[in-house]
């Protein structure tokens, strides 16, 4: 299921303010084998940063070190080898919680998620 929001938002009533919309895109993905439901959460903050994360129940996972809010985040993509598959134009999302058995989730700008490592070092690789 795809969720698009826009929300205008009007800071003040001084007439130099402009107002600003926020866009924000939520995907959810269900997967049977292994049972797995992940949300993708996309937005574009009031100060033009990003926020991009996966999650999966409680578990959090987030790029760059898991920073909150990225300026560029089309300069964060890069190709990612992992198990000794190549994936470019990637994002590599870290588990950011201490719960969850996923390792890391790798997000293909062309394909979305391409590829989860789990922690016990077994693989999902969905290209």
């Amino acid at each position: 299921m795809k969720l698009t929001e826009i929300i205008d938002v009007e800071f003040s009533d001084d007439e130099d303010c402009h107002p600003r919309n926020i866009e924000s895109q939520s995907i959810s993905l269900s997967l049977s084998n292994p049972n797995l439901e992940l949300e993708i959460y996309l937005a574009k903050q009031v100060d033009d940063k990003t926020i991009f994360y996966i999650n999966s129940g409680p578990t959090l996972f987030m790029i760059n070190s898991c920073s909150q809010a990225m300026e560029n985040l089309e300069n964060v993509a890069r190709e990612i080898v992992s198990n000794g598959f190549s994936f470019p134009n990637a994002f590599e999302f870290d588990n950011c919680s201490s719960e969850g058995n996923i390792n890391k989730i790798i997000y293909s700008i062309d394909d979305g998620i391409v590829f989860i490592e789990f922690e016990n070092g077994s693989y999902l690789k969905l290209l």
